[in-house]
């Protein structure tokens, strides 16, 4: 989604009726990777389930109101503001996506959206008209930041389309104190078309300024709960500049080697009304001396954008932690009108060396999911081919219909919206990379490994008693990072299971995730310094996993380790972990060892078992898709060699999988029957 951004909102639907009179002016998203002045980083989610501290209910919905839209109570701005150029003091809300500062109306928009101007609009009011609000559904408010430039935020949260309740949707408006700015944020959606809303302003009757598209202007964000994905249109009271040229994005790398030079580059629009023919780039390290680079022979028309490369890369001597300020100025050799949007920094993390780097691929999948087979299909062909270049981990995810793929849990839900993703195949590789899972090639494989690292990280685990995975890792960086930025992760995975075959044909899945420890979260990492280990340890009892995760074969189990920067969501690095203790060990503690004979079969079996201590005991015959042909539960057995009868004279032929449940954890075999 976030590719979108750079061409969207640069045509300006404006309709007036006085053109000589000062009015709003539209302007594009300029950052893709904030919300507008950086003041609100709150998390999107619902009252109650994990919005940040200080947000006041305005409006609950209920099921009347997704039907017949209301208004809100009057609300209060918090500070002085104009609106068209005239203060206003008070507001209120309509649950179909309409603020107006015109609080005396009692008229309620209905949730059918149009053009503006319309006369279902009320004089002095701000839309994301088309919304409908249902029970469980909120308008609610928070002022961010400190006088003298404050933000009001008034958001419609968890709204849908009327009489389509599988849509959701977050938008806010947001009223800005001292630049009488008024901003609309598209924070989270699960839609990309559909949605259909009207975004502007409108004046009176005759006067507004709309976004592009409107009445049909979608969602460019994803379901992600963090500022990073989302998009906003500005609407600015006043002349738009000749010359005002906005610095939006950088792409200078996180982090890179002291031993090649760094391009300093990123994206730019031209916001003012004349077109751009030259212009100047600068940069400068560490407040260090600036270096300028002047730009000719540009065409950039009026609200359009483009890239730009500083004709002089940045070379760094030394390995460390360097702040770029990068900033635009002399649009056709003249001053920029608005120097507020000419600046952006970023911090750059210099190794003293590198090391080759294993990419990280985190596949989301489901056994219900049609396309996931072939996908995973894909990834395994790819990966075959290209032996030591990564580690994986599927996170089974519980959708599409029927959603039961039974090795789903709440870890694998949390990494999928921890990367604020809205579909599966989805394949993520070291943080960065997101596409569906058929789309890798070894091409995009090689590509991601052949970046360079600035970290080693390793370590090794043992698997005991038939259910403890104990794990120590470490993780060795070539540079200092301050604490805060990097979480490492250990991921127990199961390297074949079988046991979560349901619809889309799959019967064997590989690299399942069982366990994230000590949770999603993982580990957050305290400053290290360059060229020093540090140490993580965790263990597991996998006993403890709810009977519908239980592992198949403990044997089967291993631990991949990751570092991941918070910030970027990049990770850095990752690694199988060694296996520290030999077979022998591992399965003479399990006691739970059995064998079936015959096998084949036609019909009738024998389960036999030798128990190191009296247990009850389930034993579970399954067929490919998971289906239960026979089930034995609480089965007391004592001591030492046990024979078990399994009849299985009214299954059909084919392969089944026999899952033997104890107190030292779930053991299966395979089983033919002729």
């Amino acid at each position: 989604m976030k590719k979108l951004l750079l061409l969207t909102g640069l045509s300006l639907g404006v309709l007036a009726a006085q053109p000589a009179v000062a009015q709003y002016y539209l302007v594009p998203n300029l950052n893709a990777n904030q919300n507008p002045s950086g003041l609100n980083n709150d998390d999107e989610y619902p009252v109650g389930g994990g919005l940040g501290t200080g947000w006041t209910t305005l409006l609950t919905g209920t099921a009347a109101s997704f039907t017949a839209p209301i208004w809100s109570s009057v609300a209060t701005i918090p500070f002085t503001f104009q609106f068209n150029g005239q203060a206003v003091t008070d507001y209120k809300i309509a649950t179909s996506g309409v603020l107006t500062f015109t609080t005396a109306v009692t008229a309620v928009p209905s949730a059918t959206n149009a053009t503006l101007p319309n006369a279902q609009i009320p004089d002095k009011s701000v839309c994301v008209w088309g919304m409908a609000a249902n029970a469980g559904d909120y308008i609610i408010t928070k002022t961010f930041g400190t006088a003298p430039r404050r933000q009001h935020w008034i958001q419609f949260n968890s709204y849908s389309k009327p009489a389509n309740t599988t849509i959701f949707t977050y938008w806010s408006i947001v009223l800005e104190e001292g630049t009488n700015n008024i901003y609309v944020v598209d924070q989270r959606s699960n839609v990309t078309t559909g949605l259909n809303l009207t975004v502007g302003v409108q004046v009176n009757a005759t006067t507004a300024t709309q976004v592009a598209g409107s009445p049909a202007v979608n969602s460019l964000t994803v379901s992600g709960p963090t500022p990073i994905d989302n998009t906003y249109y500005s609407f600015i009271y006043g002349t738009p500049p000749t010359r005002d040229l906005a610095l939006r994005t950088l792409t200078l790398p996180t982090v890179a080697s002291r031993q090649s030079p760094i391009p300093v580059g990123g994206t730019l629009l031209n916001l003012g009304t004349q077109a751009v023919t030259s212009y100047t780039v600068n940069y400068k390290v560490n407040n260090g001396t600036t270096v300028s680079g002047n730009v000719t022979g540009a065409n950039i028309n009026s609200q359009a954008g483009g890239t730009f490369s500083h004709p002089t890369p940045w070379q760094p001597t030394a390995g460390g932690n360097y702040n770029l300020k990068v900033w635009l100025s002399n649009p056709n050799g003249a001053a920029d009108q608005n120097p507020s949007n000419d600046t952006l920094s970023a911090l750059v993390f210099v190794g003293d060396s590198t090391m080759r780097r294993k990419v990280v691929e985190e596949s989301f999948t489901s056994s219900t999911c049609p396309p996931c087979n072939p996908g995973n299909i894909n990834v395994q062909a790819v990966n075959r081919a290209n032996p030591g270049k990564y580690v994986v981990i599927r996170y089974q995810q519980n959708f599409p219909a029927p959603g039961n793929d039974p090795y789903y849990t709440a870890e694998s839900g949390a990494r999928f919206n921890f990367y604020g993703l809205n579909a599966i195949p989805y394949l993520m590789l070291d943080g960065g990379w997101q596409d569906n899972s058929n789309s890798l090639t070894t091409a995009v494989l090689t590509q991601y490994q052949s970046k360079p690292s600035v970290m080693r990280v390793g370590g090794s685990y043992t698997l005991t008693g038939g259910n403890t995975v104990t794990a120590t890792a470490f993780v060795r960086p070539f540079l200092n990072f301050p604490a805060g930025r990097l979480v490492a992760h250990m991921v127990v995975t199961e390297r074949r299971t079988v046991l979560n075959a349901r619809t889309n044909g799959e019967v064997e899945f590989h690299d399942v995730m069982k366990k994230m420890l000590p949770n999603q979260s993982g580990t957050p990492l305290p400053a290290l310094t360059s060229g020093q280990n540090f140490a993580l340890n965790q263990s597991f009892n996998v006993s403890t996993l709810p009977t519908a995760q239980a592992v198949e074969h403990f044997d089967s189990l291993r631990v991949v380790v990751f570092v991941q920067d918070v910030i970027t969501k990049e990770v850095y690095q990752g690694e199988y972990m060694t296996l520290r203790n030999p077979l022998a060990t591992r399965t003479a503690q399990v006691g739970t060892a059995f064998q079936l004979a015959p096998n084949p079969a036609s019909g009738r079996t024998t389960l036999f078992v030798n128990l190191t201590k009296p247990e009850t005991v389930r034993v579970e015959v399954l067929d490919v898709v998971g289906r239960k042909v026979l089930s034995l539960s609480s089965l007391q057995l004592g001591a030492g060699a046990q024979e078990l009868p399994l009849n299985l004279a009214r299954a059909a032929a084919g392969i089944y999988t026999v899952r033997l449940t104890t107190s030292a954890g779930v053991r299966t075999q395979k089983l033919t029957l002729e």
